[in-house]
């Protein structure tokens, strides 16, 4: 028999074998506790009313949301389920508080009609005509409305409670692109929308047949997004028709929906391309053809609200159709979550599908998955809630029901939750007393987490509840008894008994001892056989007794000595520095030396009598330097030049030259500049014009004129004095008798060189008397040296000789002379010696 079998199966067909053998595998795990081949059922909506008891009537003083009143249209739920909303017939925007406390926004039914014109009045006070889209901004709280029928969007400030016009000027008009919303007029907007981040604001208008989206940037200034043409889908939006646009939402990445109720379509403005493409809807075609079905292929009817998931899905309040639509971004395709199409009130508590809505007319969704929508002729608030079948956990980042397991393992797996716990909801235990964590894999030891680390008082490991495994060391229940050498902390024997046991071979010794078991004594908190002890400068002999190395003092050795003085003495270190050890100061900045006693003047030591203080001054205390005569300046390095600083470029050296040392200055040229840089009139080495004449001529009381006469070749001394008043002086020693003069000339340089002739002859002179004379307009030849006698005046001529080439007048020659007229008398002797001790000249 046996053989016969193996003999069969030897003979089955291999491919039967392989396809039988997937079908029970397929079997096996189809029908596996812990299956993973599946299909995870549809989210489903549980309905519910948060506000309004059906009656429109707004109800003055009523305060419990479900017991009021209302006409809700608009919708807007803050994070922290604050619910505004606009109350369109009873001319209101109103708040329910997370307890469902009711209170009025903004609006008042009896306030004067005016007054939705008014700004910076409270908003209470003020009237709304047609309340539509309402925004919350989630920092500042601040409150927009869009009051359709006054054709402007206003704003309640959280702060003031005051209301004002944030867009539009009343006008019945659509226009103002380019400028500022307040200048810009609105018809009859409806939808709002403000990406919080940009505080960037989307409205739509719709007037007649033709519908506008506009936008309003930070800024303020105002513009139109779509349809301002009359193309379709394809084209950009700017350049497409808007039938009746009545909703807008923008997405994180930028895109903008639009909601045209009047052509019953949901549209799209992609934000790279700002190219318009249809997302739901048939155009111009309304009615309900059913679920399950591509978006683009269902009609909807009327739609008034919609709003837009993270991952891009998308909810319909789809008004006319008395249904909530929802398209999965994924596959496209649209279904209904909530209403049975009948215009009626049913169905709190039970499945959304259920119910009847009446007229849906704005929805908002929660980060939760939960959907707050507006039943407007059913005039309340209502809340659809996700679940899943048994078994299953709603997944609110991707709308889908999942596997109801904790961390992998499913809810009815005795390993669930470290089988120390309940699986109550997805990835969420809930733990059997002593276990703690996410999945309830740690055990707490009394009280304390197991991985907190001061479990087992934070010397063992907590295995169980309340069960620690301690660490080497230590005992106890807690492990909270550590062990010094072989003895329990408890034992009165432990560290010698002069110390207490700490932790694990740890003992702290009383005051006095140290060492592993307390038995060395301490100095000054240091061991006795510790190299620093008593600050390395001495022995402890005893608790807190330190007998000093030579060169240090104090009671813990802390005080060195530098050159017999103590280092906690001010004049330490010449005052200049810190003793820092035994005969060793470090010296403060700017002085050295070994007791800090010399000090530095701009990096030179004071010693350094050939650097320091440009070696011009003496280094008296850090970087002051008392110069010597003829130097100034902080470091001694600027020369004085006959009373004048090298840096008083108005004075020293005459401004001809530079003070390089102490009185000496290099001129812009010697040989025309004194050696402080005035004139030099002569090529001399004397700056001294001498001159002679003898003579035989006896007493002559009348005077006479000695005319004198410079002359100059030197073309630098006449750029330098060009266009200036020059001042001479003439000191001359006649005989025993001094006479000194003085001149005043203006130079003029016309054009050409210049030359130098000079004559020095000359009689006695008894006075002198300066006369100012034109110059000549030509001048033969200077008096030669060799003339003698009978001569009654004589010249010494200064003159510039001009060449008039440029005047085109060949051969004549024009000069610029300074004369200076001496009327003398003559002297009662003759061969009497005439010398010029002085001639200075200077420049105004």
């Amino acid at each position: 028999m046996l053989g016969s079998s193996h003999t069969t199966l030897g003979s089955l067909d291999w491919h039967k074998f392989i396809l039988v053998s997937f079908l029970l595998l397929l079997l096996l795990l189809t029908h596996s506790p812990n299956s993973w081949i599946h299909s995870a059922p549809s989210v489903k909506y549980i309905i519910t009313t948060v506000a309004g008891n059906g009656n429109q009537v707004y109800q003055e003083g009523c305060v419990n949301a479900l017991e009021c009143g209302m006409f809700p249209f608009a919708l807007h739920v803050t994070s922290n389920l604050e619910i505004y909303y606009s109350d369109s017939p009873n001319k209101r925007i109103m708040k329910i508080s997370k307890t469902g406390k009711l209170s009025t926004i903004a609006g008042n039914s009896t306030a004067p009609k005016s007054t939705a014109y008014v700004d910076n009045i409270p908003a209470v006070n003020a009237h709304i005509q047609f309340a539509a889209g309402v925004y919350v901004h989630p920092f500042t709280q601040d409150v927009y409305f869009a009051d359709t029928f006054t054709d402007k969007i206003r704003k309640v400030s959280n702060e003031t409670g005051l209301v004002t016009t944030f867009a539009g000027t009343g006008a019945d008009s659509s226009s103002g692109d380019g400028g500022h919303a307040l200048n810009a007029s609105l018809w009859r907007p409806m939808g709002i929308y403000m990406n919080h981040t940009t505080n960037e604001m989307f409205i739509t208008e719709s007037y007649g047949l033709d519908g506008l989206v506009r936008k309003v940037f930070s800024n303020g200034t105002i513009t139109t997004i779509a349809g301002k043409g009359n193309a379709g889908d394809g084209s950009l939006a700017v350049q497409a028709h808007l039938f009746s646009p009545c909703a807008v939402h923008q997405t994180m990445n930028g895109d903008v929906f639009i909601l045209d109720k009047g052509d019953h379509v949901l549209r799209r403005i992609d934000a790279r391309t700002g190219i318009i493409s249809k997302i739901a809807g048939i155009y111009s075609s309304y009615g309900y053809n059913g679920d399950d079905i591509p978006a683009t292929s269902a009609k909807l009817f009327n739609p008034f609200g919609f709003t837009v998931a993270e991952n891009g899905d998308v909810y319909i309040a789809d008004y006319a159709n008395c249904r909530i639509r929802y398209i999965n971004a994924s596959t496209g395709n649209i279904t209904t979550i909530a209403g049975n199409g009948t215009e009626a009130f049913s169905g709190d508590g039970g499945l959304a599908t259920n119910a009847a809505i009446f007229r849906p007319s704005s929805i908002v969704r929660m980060p939760t998955g939960h959907l707050y929508f507006t039943d407007f002729f059913n005039r309340r608030i209502r809340l659809l809630t996700p679940t899943c079948d048994d078994g299953f956990v709603y997944v609110a980042s991707n709308h889908s029901c999942a596997d109801f397991e904790c961390f992998g393992i499913k809810y009815n797996d005795s390993r669930v939750c470290h089988s120390h716990g309940n699986c109550s909801n997805l990835d969420v235990c809930s733990c059997q007393e002593g276990y703690v964590g996410k999945a309830c894999e740690i055990p707490t030891c009394d009280g304390i987490r197991g991985d907190n680390a001061t479990v087992c008082s934070s010397h063992g490991t907590c295995t169980s509840f309340n069960n620690c495994t301690c660490h080497e060391g230590y005992t106890g229940n807690e492990c909270n008894i550590p062990i010094c050498f072989g003895y329990r902390a408890d034992n009165s024997t432990v560290c010698s008994s002069k110390g207490i046991c700490t932790s694990f071979n740890n003992c702290s010794c009383v005051e006095g001892y140290t060492g592993n078991e307390c038995q060395t004594s301490i100095c000054y908190g240091v061991r006795d056989d510790n190299l620093t002890v008593c600050s390395s400068h001495g022995v402890c002999s005893s608790f807190n007794n330190c007998t000093c190395h030579e060169g240090y003092t104090g009671n813990n050795c802390d005080t060195p000595i530098c050159y017999g003085t103590n280092g906690d003495n001010t004049t330490v270190c010449s005052s200049h520095g810190t003793c820092s050890s035994h005969n060793n100061c470090t010296c403060y900045e700017g002085y050295t030396g070994n007791e800090c006693q010399t000090s530095i003047c701009y990096g030179v030591r004071g010693d350094n009598l050939t650097f320091v203080c440009s070696s011009h001054g003496t280094c008296t205390s850090f970087n002051n330097c008392t110069c010597h005569e003829g130097y100034t300046g902080d470091r001694c390095d600027i020369p004085i030049c006959f009373g004048y600083r090298a840096d008083d470029v108005s004075h020293t050296c005459s401004t001809f030259g530079n003070c390089v040392d102490r009185d000496t200055c290099a001129c812009l040229r010697n040989d025309i500049f004194f050696k402080d840089c005035s004139l030099l009139w002569l090529n001399s080495q004397t700056i001294a014009l001498k001159f002679t004449q003898t003579s035989s001529q006896t007493t002559n009381t009348e005077p006479t004129a000695t005319t004198l006469q410079l002359g100059f070749e030197h073309q630098d001394f006449l750029k330098f004095y060009n266009g200036k008043v020059l001042h001479a002086v003439l000191e001359l020693q006649l005989n025993e008798l001094q006479v000194i003069g003085n001149v005043t000339a203006f130079i003029e340089i016309w054009d050409g060189k210049t030359s130098l002739k000079i004559s020095n002859k000359t009689q006695s002179l008894n006075y002198l008397q300066v006369v100012n004379a034109p110059p000549p307009k030509a001048i033969s030849s200077p008096i030669k040296n060799d003339q003698q006698g009978g001569v009654d005046t004589v010249a010494i001529a200064v003159g510039i000789s001009v060449p008039l080439g440029v005047l085109s007048v060949v051969g004549i020659t024009t000069l610029i002379v300074v004369i200076v007229v001496i009327f003398v008398k003559k002297a009662k002797t003759a061969n009497h010696l005439a010398v010029s001790n002085q001639i200075e000249m200077t420049g105004v």
